[in-house]
């Protein structure tokens, strides 16, 4: 077996660091050091803050609470982690998670294969040791739902309308109605499918 790189070895407070749409990662890992195999990082969610509902094409993507609590979704189940709790959410799930207490929140989050670390990279704001990240501004969201999809990254914008059914018609377009399969629900934010469109609205 041939070991093609070295040991990796962040010791505390080393590591790059950016600011993400509110939250503050770590990179302990990338796949330019594991082969492209994973990417490990450290998450720290301030109160409030947490990514919307998404869907990775590429990756698995798992989660180790470290301080405080975090709320999971995943598609209608709901999880609220405290420290010690690992989760795992497979290619393709909807899923989100936020920091729903008044108190910080730090998680190791790994995706494997690696590559989402480039994306988080790309319009992330760099950040020295002990800076925060500013609330996230317009042009950030705008960022980052501009590349999303160029990593496999399906981000669901708010859409305001009623939660639909199996069997229902929806529109989509002005000139054809479908008949929706399935709705996922992930927390307020319901993704519809109809054949070969998806739709994504907020649920008042």
């Amino acid at each position: 077996m041939t070991v093609t790189n070295s040991q990796t070895i962040r010791r505390p407070g080393e590591g790059r660091r950016i600011g993400i749409v509110g939250d503050v990662y770590r990179f302990l890992a990338t796949g330019e050091e594991t082969d492209g195999k994973y990417a490990t990082f450290e998450a720290l969610v301030p109160p409030g803050c947490g990514p919307p509902p998404h869907i990775h094409s590429r990756e698995e993507e798992s989660f180790l609470v470290l301080e405080g609590q975090i709320a999971f979704q995943n598609g209608e189940e709901r999880l609220v982690a405290d420290v010690g709790t690992f989760v795992n959410m497979p290619v393709g799930s909807l899923h989100c998670f936020k920091n729903e207490t008044d108190q910080p929140a730090r998680m190791l989050i790994s995706v494997a294969p690696a590559g989402l670390e480039q994306m988080f990279l790309e319009v992330g704001q760099p950040l020295d040791d002990a800076e925060m990240t500013p609330p996230p501004s317009r042009a950030d969201i705008d960022k980052l739902l501009e590349a999303a999809p160029r990593y496999g990254v399906e981000i669901m914008p708010p859409r305001r309308g009623s939660i639909p059914r199996p069997g229902d018609l929806v529109a989509v377009s002005s000139q054809f109605m479908l008949v929706v399969v399935s709705a996922i629900r992930c927390g307020q934010f319901v993704k519809i499918m109809a054949g070969g469109f998806s739709r994504t609205i907020l649920v008042l």
